[in-house]
């Protein structure tokens, strides 16, 4: 049970995502809004999940897999729409995928400013969370178990 959690918390940022498409389209509309101090918030919030969810399925590296494998199969369709199809489906799944990563792209677009692609700023905002989630846990370790490095847990 506590596994489907730990999959079931890795869908949040589709509601972040919702939630900041829908401020921007009605609230911000004509606002300047500090998008990459609301990318670092929510790395942060990612990193606190992963701190107050680490050893939930017994090892803290299984508990950043699952926290993370949703925005991993998220990356995957991505990938898939813009390698393959040259384009985002145009249909809910397309959109979700989309709106997934919404909220880490500010500061993944600062780190690939060299491309002219959205796949490369998927790929860092992926690689950001897991970073995140695993800081997260890593934390967590060296507070609850005195940080022995021979464990998993």
């Amino acid at each position: 049970m506590k596994k489907v959690v730990l999959f079931i918390s890795g869908l949040i940022p589709f509601l972040m995502g919702y939630l900041m498409n829908w401020s921007m389209l009605t609230i911000f509309f004509d606002v300047n809004v500090p998008y990459a101090l609301i990318s670092v918030i929510t790395l942060l919030i990612w990193g606190l999940l992963g701190y107050f969810l680490s050893g939930y399925s017994g090892a803290h590296k299984q508990t950043v897999i699952l926290m993370n494998l949703p925005a991993f199969i998220v990356l995957i369709l991505n990938a898939v729409q813009l390698l393959i199809f040259k384009a985002y489906w145009l249909n809910i799944i397309g959109l979700a995928v989309q709106i997934f990563y919404l909220p880490f792209l500010n500061i993944s677009f600062l780190l690939t400013s060299w491309s002219h692609s959205m796949l490369p700023a998927y790929i860092v905002a992926f690689i950001l969370m897991v970073a995140a989630s695993s800081l997260g846990c890593y934390a967590n370790k060296k507070l609850r178990y005195g940080g022995t490095d021979d464990d998993d847990r």
